[in-house]
């Protein structure tokens, strides 16, 4: 499934997303937002810098209007499972840059999206840098952001964050979410075995974490507090165009 709005999240932090007051929040000049139709492929994305279309689920469109990751969303099961496909012009003076907020207005708007915010104590693995230091590769200069797989469990990242890559193994990896603390801020090229030398048993927490330590990192059990956006009303159609 595309996932064509998350390239904003990036630069938006949540502090400053919910703090504008829902009166003057901008909204699409006009929006058509349909249920995607599985049997078909997802909608391509417009060159037209003036509008936006694709094909997202609710989990990734909440993260892109709240800035927010997958395990912050507390809500209904079908957010991951429900996509949509969306056009829509964006209204004078504004672009990709003011997704969140026009995220926030179309969620409330076609969705009847309410949520609020909590603070709950939470069991995260802290990725931090290991004794002997970190043995990591800075990218080049002027690599791209890329990450390729194999079939045999081997992946291979490119010009990474660190965060980025905490993310990549909250979501294939590990049951609880990893946090980058490593305070590296430049991006690496880092590859990872998901498949063990040491067991022919699939585990790939047990894997990955083999693969970090070989980086100079690990993987420290810690408790952290997390904010959750709480969903309070969410309708899974959207109302009519």
């Amino acid at each position: 499934m595309r996932a064509f709005f998350l390239a904003v999240l990036i630069s938006f932090p949540a502090a400053t997303l919910v703090a504008q007051d829902v009166a003057d929040r901008p909204a699409f000049e006009v929006a058509s937002v349909k249920p995607h139709d599985r049997s078909q492929l997802a909608r391509p994305e417009s060159s037209d810098p003036a509008r936006i279309s694709g094909t997202s689920t609710m989990t990734n469109l909440i993260m892109v209007a709240y800035s927010v990751k997958p395990y912050q969303i507390l809500g209904p099961d079908w957010l991951l499972l429900e996509a949509y496909d969306i056009e829509a012009k964006y209204p004078a003076g504004k672009g990709r840059q003011d997704l969140p907020e026009l995220f926030q207005d179309l969620l409330n708007k076609r969705f009847g999206f309410t949520s609020h915010w909590e603070v709950r104590d939470q069991k995260v693995y802290a990725l931090v840098v290991g004794n002997s230091g970190p043995k990591l590769t800075p990218s080049a200069a002027d690599a791209k952001p890329r990450k390729s797989a194999s079939t045999s469990g081997h992946i291979d990242f490119t010009a990474q964050l660190l965060s980025a890559l905490a993310d990549y193994l909250t979501n294939c990896c590990f049951d609880k979410p990893v946090v980058d603390e490593t305070n590296i801020q430049f991006r690496v090229d880092i590859s990872l075995d998901l498949v063990s030398d040491k067991s022919d048993s699939v585990d790939k927490s047990s894997a990955a974490t083999e693969s970090l330590i070989e980086h100079g990192l690990k993987l420290k059990p810690s408790t952290r507090q997390v904010r959750y956006l709480i969903i309070d009303a969410i309708n899974k159609a959207p109302s009519p165009n």
